[in-house]
């Protein structure tokens, strides 16, 4: 009872902002996102570099491709966070 109902959702809201800072590592470092990771688009631009000497094009997409991945990661865990967030904290000011 007492810790499902009080000690979890305080627990929570506390490792929240470390959780999605270990995620945003996990996506970095591995192969997240339909197998889509920072290697296998680096990878990528630099087979395409080698067959068509784009090489601004190649590592420009990968840039974009990467950078939107990780916004759209990043703004899910943010609603998760202001989801979670508490009334009286939401707003800066706590009561003494």
């Amino acid at each position: 009872g007492m810790y499902r109902l009080i000690l979890l959702p305080q627990a929570f809201r506390i490792i929240l902002p470390t959780l999605t800072n270990e995620f945003m590592t996990i996506f970095k470092n591995t192969s997240v996102a339909l197998t889509i990771g920072l290697v296998e688009l680096t990878a990528t631009a630099r087979e395409i570099n080698e067959n068509t000497f784009r090489t601004f094009e190649a590592y420009g997409v990968v840039t974009l491709v990467y950078l939107a991945i990780a916004l759209v990661a990043w703004l899910l865990m943010y609603w998760i966070e202001r989801a979670a967030q508490l009334p009286s904290l939401a707003s800066g000011s706590a009561r003494k």
